[in-house]
């Protein structure tokens, strides 16, 4: 009865190893189609990305910051489309040239990649348990090729495909995405690139009134074959559900059922001098390029008798370049862009070069008696910056206090009607 009972076991033991669902694949199924019907519900949404972008050489440990970048950036039908804050529509354009400067950019963190690792054709595997920020989470890994890739990395001169590994976490029992991690393995020929690395935090986010698992904050590093390397972190806020044309206000909200009248639109006469002040105190350590600065005209502006800009009226300009030190005190330069005016009945575009104070004039001011200091070293992009930035200068503080006084001269706008 004994061999005839173990040959039995043995039996139901292979059957059952035969007929058991495997747990790696259901595993694997499982994410797939969380992630997919998440990937088919996931509304066209936008948030505000704020890029912080840093770099440093072989020789040194820390990381130099280069520029801090803020942009509205929408998921639309599948694509990614960028602004300029407050900007009345986004566009599907290149961000890297969109933002110009140093330092490594990245795209794909709203859906694309996540498409191209949950709906694509490589094969998915589970890489067993794990934790992560005191959370039970579950493991899985995919390996790229670059016939099957399609993540493109520029480093100019070259663009190539490059083939990649992904790492990601997600919640043991909801299946929530909590992190992700990409890895270039493949580089094509010539590109001067040694390692490529993008990890995206995610945070549960409520978009069109259902919660979503979307990115938080990412962070790229770049290497490059010279021993530069490159760190870009993005965060990501005030997300929300992209309706079309759609802008972000940092303010109280205008009463509701309040209708404005229609301006008319009118453009300024150029060479009149135009006195304005700060809406608001600026704290330049938390700004970035791409933020509007609200001003208002301080005493009506009058040319032949005909007051052109009244008292009070807004003007909206936008910081086009910061750069900040501590040499030898706390300061910053501000590269000021304004773009429009508005008041009560009319709008139009505000061209304009900054008069008063001059450069010269704010640093020797913010001295403030000083004099056994040296003066602070002018970056280059300031120094070298085009006749139509206005050029202002933060220190021995970091600050632009609310009601700073400038002076402008309105340039010519071609186009459109003088009031």
């Amino acid at each position: 009865m004994l061999p005839c009972l173990l040959a039995t076991v043995a039996a139901s033991a292979l059957w059952g190893a035969s007929e058991a669902p495997d747990r790696e694949a259901i595993l694997v199924a499982r994410v797939r189609a969380v992630m997919g019907e998440m990937l088919h519900r996931l509304p066209d949404y936008m948030c505000v990305e704020t890029i912080e972008r840093s770099a440093r050489s072989p020789s040194q440990t820390k990381f130099r910051l280069l520029d801090r970048v803020r942009v509205e950036v929408a998921y639309f039908k599948g694509s990614e489309l960028y602004a300029w804050p407050g900007a009345p529509k986004l566009e599907e354009r290149d961000l890297a040239e969109m933002v110009g400067g140093e330092g490594a950019i990245g795209t794909g963190d709203f859906a694309l990649h996540l498409m191209a690792v949950y709906r694509g054709m490589a094969p998915l595997q589970f890489a067993g348990d794990d934790t992560l920020r005191g959370r039970a989470a579950l493991k899985f890994t995919q390996t790229v090729p670059i016939a099957l890739s399609n993540y493109l990395v520029y480093a100019p001169p070259v663009k190539g495909v490059v083939g990649y590994e992904v790492t990601a976490w997600h919640d043991a029992q909801t299946l929530d995405l909590l992190r992700f991690e990409l890895r270039v393995t493949e580089f094509p020929a010539g590109m001067p690139i040694r390692k490529v690395f993008k990890a995206i935090e995610y945070q549960d986010v409520t978009v069109g009134g259902s919660a979503f698992s979307l990115p938080a904050v990412t962070e790229l590093t770049m290497l490059r074959d010279t021993g530069l390397e490159g760190r870009t972190l993005s965060t990501f806020a005030h997300c929300r559900q992209y309706l079309g044309e759609s802008t972000i206000t940092y303010g109280d909200p205008e009463p509701a059922g309040e209708h404005e009248a229609a301006r008319t639109s009118a453009k300024l006469p150029a060479g009149v001098q135009v006195p304005l002040i700060l809406d608001r105190e600026i704290e330049l350590t938390t700004a970035a390029r791409g933020d509007l600065l609200e001003m208002s005209v301080s005493r009506a502006v009058v040319q032949n008798r005909r007051t052109v800009l009244a008292k009070g009226t807004k003007v909206e300009a936008r910081i086009d370049g910061l750069f900040c030190g501590t040499l030898p005190y706390a300061n910053c330069f501000v590269l000021l862009k304004p773009e429009t005016y508005e008041d009560a009945a009319r709008t139009g575009p505000f061209s304009g070069l900054l008069e008063t104070p001059s450069l010269e004039h704010q640093i020797t001011e913010s001295r403030n008696g000083m004099t056994h200091v040296r003066n602070v070293s002018i970056p280059d992009e300031v120094a070298h910056a085009g006749s139509g930035e206005g050029i202002l200068f933060a220190g021995p503080s970091t600050k632009l206090p609310r009601g700073y006084p400038m002076i402008w001269r309105t340039l010519e706008v071609p186009g459109g009607s003088t009031p």
